[in-house]
């Protein structure tokens, strides 16, 4: 009897050690400390920012798109000049949105970007401006007003 007690005893004890301790096995089974949880939650945040900055570009991208619908039928665009050369290819094409070019000039000078004159006519140093916005505010640098740029730029207009 008392062989039996005893055996019974060890294979109590093997199962409990075997299987844990309850509060132990919490802790393991996707409990996380509050800091996890925190860092967690701030990088759902900030993919929900970009997806809502996406969100942006896309409405821009399509009003763009209706406006350059409209200019079709016989509502004129607004052009740039290039150092006072026209729409000439590639070197013309700075701004693709419909855009003044005095408001570019504008917003790149509240922004700290541009202290030339507000003439409307984006040359060098409206471009350098706007090449320096762009990397500072995380865009490509390539000088154009696209989509992207002119939402972020089109904040500093008052």
């Amino acid at each position: 009897m008392f062989r039996r007690t005893f055996v019974a005893l060890v294979a109590l004890v093997v199962v409990v050690s075997l299987s844990g301790c309850a509060t132990t096995k919490t802790a393991g089974t996707g409990t996380l400390p509050l800091d996890q949880k925190v860092s967690q939650m701030e990088d759902t945040l900030t993919k929900k920012d970009q997806e809502i900055k996406d969100l942006k570009y896309q409405v821009d991208d399509l009003n763009f798109q209706i406006q350059n619908l409209k200019g079709k039928s016989g509502i004129q665009m607004p052009s740039i000049s290039v150092n006072g050369e026209g729409d000439k290819g590639a070197a013309g094409n700075i701004l693709r949105v419909n855009v003044d070019p005095k408001d570019v000039q504008k917003a790149l000078q509240a922004a700290g970007y541009y202290q030339g004159p507000i003439d409307g006519k984006i040359g060098h140093q409206s471009q350098k401006g706007i090449k320096s916005f762009q990397k500072d505010h995380g865009l490509t640098a390539d000088g154009i007003i696209g989509q992207k740029t002119w939402v972020e730029l089109k904040t500093y207009l008052q």
